[in-house]
Parts: structure tokens; C-alpha cells; sequence
């Protein structure tokens, strides 16, 4: 069991650092191709999530329907090869010395549509491995279901930690080129040694073998026998009449259906996803999702626009993974001691207080909120409608010559952007968000761990799918959000609406844990009767 679980945590590694390498490549590039505007990473981030609200319920369906081996290696080839492709387009466009519209355009859509496909792939292989496998390997166990959670979690924080900050520091000290050639060959070496490692940890537990006998983990009404084929049944037609059924599957009404049963098949999945007994607890999650006080391509994009160097970005999501794998190391002992329920209300707590310093930066000075006439008295004269030049904050003019001040290692400003009179808002904003892992994580934790609890093994993949959906959903909407306000002035927006979603979602697992203890509470006098 202990050779199983390191493998697990292996494998999660080399594919939690290629994840968190790509994701900080794309935001620095995406940034270099426009600096003065959110917009295009807005948009990229537009597509993704809404790649995973669109089909997570199908991909989780799939996953169902699928041996459990095989979905894995499918989701872990894709996913690596279309980062490495995607990787390596970079590098072509890098090295070219004249870039016209046509080869920008190319690269831009390149990143939209290979990174659709990388993140379903990603999002298949994350529900495989940390909603199905380890539920199977822990075999009802749950201090070991516990310290499994925990433990890749920590993984995928410490690669939030190492991959962005060596990544920051290749392109700080290397060339953009490096990087990418970096991410490239990462990916291609480790698709390798986790194909050996996924095979290895199937061969070793005999379970994942085996799956519940309900093949489709959304029914089909009077299904014909066509249909009855595709979705994996034993057809009950004689083999002579299974013989022409065969001939006549081009003239068959099923083969339409075959081609468009994932669109019949999102609101089942909706459906059974609302009818869990921990749909409180996935709605609250979800909500957290629309937000920038996270650390994203977003909130990456802002730093940059406020002239934080690649290297200081790097080292700000550095920080923010220790606090998040401080959160990993208590989760552990507290459901031992007060239970999963009750750690994921202090989870809560925790991260609701931290958004008082992030509410607070949009009112402090050196903040870019345009909105604010008392702390931008001069905003007008400089916030040009052609987005051509922006001037943070006008508390006082800003020199060139303050400019090539702020040109070294952690503070750099791109070109046509000026860096901000004061430091404080941008700092309190990173504190906030930085200390704000801490409960996040936590309450993340201790989510999926009920989940992992509560869904029957032949709904794990179909309710994960539709969970992400739902999470980007939230996702989609904060990115439409920032694409509806793209400037780095209209930032203080997002927070205040951050603020209000994040603690909206903290109340729905308040709601769910009171409700929980109010059956906890009821059940004792319902056995005494």
C-alpha cells in the first residue's frame, strides 16, 4: 500500500508541475502580446472554462463508461502532447524575427484551441485520479482517504510553489525561448514515466479492475438495441439479427444519436448532480471560482500590469503555496479531532477574514481604481481611451526617470506601462490573497473528501464532471467579467465582486453544515423510537 500511494504521489507531481509550468507560460505570453490589457488573457480563460461547463458532465460520463486504465492513459496522452505542441508553436514564434499579424493570430488561436483540449484532458485525468483511484486504493479507509488528500494536495502546492518560480527565473535570466523549449521536453519525458506509473499502481490493486455494474452512470429510457450496444449492454437480439444490425447501423436513428448523445446527456447529469446530499457543499465550492483573488492567469496578468517582474510573480505564487501547504498539514489532524464537516467550516472562517485586507487595497493609495476621483484626482488626463499609455495612480506625476528606477530584478514594467506612485495597495491585495490559501485549501480539502464520501462509485465520474462544469461556470463568468472591464483601473471591480461571491459560497456550506448537525442531532432519538 505505502509503494502504491508513493507512486500515486509521483505520478501527481511530474503532472502537477508540467500543469503549473504551462499555465505561468501562457499568462507571461499572452501578457507580452498585449501589456496594457487583461482582455486577451480574459478571453483565453473565456474558452477554457467554458470548454469544461460545456462538456465536464460528458467527459465524466465517458470516464464512467470507460475502463478505468485505459480513460487514464487516453486523458494523460492528450494532455501532455497538446502542451508540448502548444509548447513548442511558442518556440517557433519566439524565434522568428519578424512576427506579422497572421503568425500572432495563428499563435493566439493556437493557445485558445490546444489549451481547450489540454485542460478536458487535465480535467479527466484529476477526476480519474483524485475522485475515483485513491477512493478505491484507501478501500473504505478513512484516515488513509484523509492522508492521501492531504498528501496530493500538498504536491500540487508545492509545484505551485517551484514550477512558476523556476519557470519565472529561466525567462527572467534565459530567454522566453528557453522556457518554452523547457516545457516541451517536460512534457514529453514525464507522459512517459507516468503511463509506466499509472500501469504499475492498476497492476498492484486488483479493484480498479472492477467497476460497478451500472456501465452508464446516466440511464437511457427504453434504449433500442442499437443504443443498447453503444452504451456497453448485452444485446439481446439473436447473432444472426445482431449481424444485420450491423449492416444497417448507417441507416440505424441510433448512429445520429451516438454522434449527439453528449448534448442528451448534460442535464441527466445536472439533475443527478442536484439530487446529492452534498450539492450545498459543490454549489459553495463552485462560487469560489468567481473570483481574481486567486493566483491565476488573471491575477497573474495584474501583477505584471502593476510592473511586478516575471521573477516576482513567481515568488508571490511561491508564497502562496507554502500558506496553502500549511493548510495541507493541519487539515489532517483536525478531522481527526473535530471531523470533516467542522473543518471545513474553520476553513471557512479563515478565508473570509483574509478578504477584508484584499477589500481594503482598492481604497489605499497607490491603488489603480479609476472609480475612486479622491485617490485618482488626475486619472483623466492620463487614462487614455486608446489604452495606449495608463497611468496607475495620479496621486503625483511619474517621471521617466522614476520609471527606469523601478527597471530591475522584481519590479519591471512593460513597455508603455508606468508603475503606480505607491506599492500599498498592490502589497495589501497580494497579503490578502497569499494569506487566504490557508483557508482555501482547506475548505478545498475538506470538500472533496464528503464527496469522496457521499457519491456511489458508478456517479463519482459523471457528479466530478458536472462539478467541474460548475466550477467553471463560476470561472467563465468572472472571466466575461474582466472582458466586460479589462483595464488594470477597473480591477477594484472584480474585487468587490469576488469578495461578495467567496463569502456567498462560505454561507452555502455553512447552510449544509448546520443542516448536517441537525441530522447528526436528530439521529440518536430517532433509534431510541
Amino acid at each position: 500500500m505505502v509503494n502504491k500511494s508513493r507512486m500515486i504521489y509521483l505520478g501527481h507531481c511530474l503532472s502537477s508541475w508540467g500543469d503549473r509550468m504551462w499555465s505561468y507560460a501562457v499568462a507571461v505570453f499572452l501578457m507580452r502580446l498585449d501589456s496594457n490589457s487583461l482582455i486577451l488573457t480574459a478571453i483565453y480563460g473565456l474558452f477554457i472554462s467554458g470548454s469544461v461547463l460545456m462538456f465536464g458532465s460528458s467527459v465524466g460520463n465517458w470516464i464512467d463508461k470507460m475502463p478505468r486504465l485505459r480513460a487514464a492513459q487516453l486523458s494523460l496522452l492528450i494532455q501532455n502532447s497538446s502542451v508540448a505542441c502548444y509548447a513548442i508553436i511558442l518556440l517557433t514564434v519566439e524565434s522568428m524575427s519578424s512576427k506579422t499579424y497572421g503568425l500572432l493570430m495563428f499563435a493566439k488561436v493556437s493557445a485558445i484551441v490546444i489549451g481547450v483540449v489540454a485542460r478536458l484532458a487535465s480535467t479527466a485525468l484529476s477526476i480519474i485520479i483524485q475522485k475515483d483511484w485513491i477512493v478505491v486504493i484507501a478501500d473504505g479507509d478513512q484516515s488513509m482517504l484523509s492522508s492521501l488528500n492531504s498528501v496530493l494536495r500538498r504536491i500540487d502546492l508545492l509545484t505551485k510553489l517551484l514550477a512558476p518560480l523556476v519557470c519565472g527565473l529561466i525567462i527572467t535570466f534565459g530567454s522566453f525561448k528557453v522556457g518554452c523549449g523547457f516545457i516541451a521536453g517536460w512534457n514529453i519525458l514525464s507522459m512517459f514515466f507516468e503511463y509506466f506509473i499509472l500501469r504499475s499502481v492498476y497492476r498492484n490493486t486488483p479493484k480498479l479492475a472492477t467497476k460497478s455494474k451500472n456501465v452508464s452512470a446516466i440511464p437511457v429510457e427504453n434504449p433500442s438495441e442499437h443504443d443498447k450496444t453503444l452504451l456497453g449492454e448485452e444485446s439481446s437480439a439473436a447473432p444472426e439479427d445482431r449481424i444485420e444490425l450491423d449492416r444497417k447501423n448507417s441507416e440505424d436513428p441510433g448512429k445520429l444519436y451516438s454522434m449527439f448523445k453528449f448534448i442528451l446527456l448534460i442535464p441527466k447529469g445536472w439533475k443527478q448532480y442536484m439530487s446529492q446530499s452534498t450539492v450545498l457543499v459543490g454549489l459553495g465550492l463552485s462560487f469560489l471560482y468567481m473570483t481574481v483573488l486567486g493566483i491565476d492567469i488573471i491575477s497573474n496578468a495584474f501583477m505584471l500590469s502593476q510592473c511586478f517582474s516575471a521573477s516576482l510573480v513567481g515568488i508571490v505564487v511561491g508564497a502562496s503555496a507554502v500558506t496553502g501547504i500549511l493548510s495541507t498539514f493541519m487539515y489532517s489532524p483536525l478531522v481527526s479531532r473535530i471531523g470533516t464537516v467542522k473543518t471545513g467550516l474553520l476553513a471557512s472562517l479563515c478565508q473570509v477574514l483574509t478578504l477584508v485586507p484584499c477589500l481594503a487595497s482598492i481604497f489605499v493609495a497607490g491603488s489603480p481604481f479609476i472609480y475612486l476621483p479622491v485617490l485618482n484626482h488626475d486619472y483623466s488626463n492620463s487614462y487614455e481611451s486608446n489604452n495606449v499609455t495608463l497611468q496607475f495612480n495620479a496621486l503625483s506625476p511619474t517621471t521617466v526617470s522614476q520609471v527606469n528606477e523601478h527597471q530591475n530584478v522584481l519590479l519591471k514594467c512593460e513597455d508603455g506601462v508606468q508603475p503606480p506612485s505607491s506599492y500599498l495597495s498592490i502589497t495589501m491585495l497580494m497579503i490578502g490573497i497569499v494569506l487566504g490559501r490557508i483557508g482555501l485549501w482547506g475548505f478545498d480539502l475538506a470538500a472533496t473528501q464528503l464527496f469522496q464520501e457521499n457519491i456511489k462509485e458508478h456517479e463519482r465520474g459523471v457528479v466530478g464532471g458536472v462539478q467541474s462544469s460548475m466550477n467553471s461556470l463560476m470561472d467563465l463568468l468572472h472571466f466575461m467579467l474582466v472582458i466586460a472591464l479589462p483595464k488594470p483601473g477597473q480591477f477594484g471591480v472584480h474585487v468587490i465582486v469576488s469578495v461578495t461571491f467567496v463569502t456567498v459560497g462560505h454561507i452555502m456550506y455553512g447552510v449544509y453544515s448546520y443542516k448536517n448537525w441537525n441530522v447528526a442531532q436528530n439521529e440518536p432519538a430517532d433509534s431510541d423510537s
